[in-house]
């Protein structure tokens, strides 16, 4: 050891040693997500429903766009509502 190694020394006896071997599998895992449990064409009359029943059913506005993620309240409520028609449209009040 070198000038340096001197010098060092006693923080290199103080510090930790790493273990020797590589573990493949990392303390942090992110969640894995579920794969898509419906096709486009279910999201599509979930959306259509959504446009329809959403102030009757007491659920969020939706966006318009069509695209992302579907709330989950949206598609259990669609799906405790599967194939009825509990819900009617809102009548326009300025729809004489």
């Amino acid at each position: 050891m070198g000038y340096r190694g001197k010098g060092l020394a006693p923080f290199i006896a103080a510090g930790r040693r790493l273990p020797q071997t590589v573990t493949k599998k990392s303390r942090f895992q992110p969640p894995t997500r579920q794969p898509a449990i419906m096709d486009a064409a279910q999201r599509r009359e979930i959306r259509r429903w959504w446009d329809e029943n959403w102030r009757n059913a007491d659920l969020p506005e939706p966006t318009g766009h069509g695209r992302g993620r579907l709330p989950e309240k949206v598609v259990e409520a669609h799906t405790a509502h599967q194939g009825l028609r509990v819900h009617k449209p809102v009548a326009d009040p300025f729809k004489s």
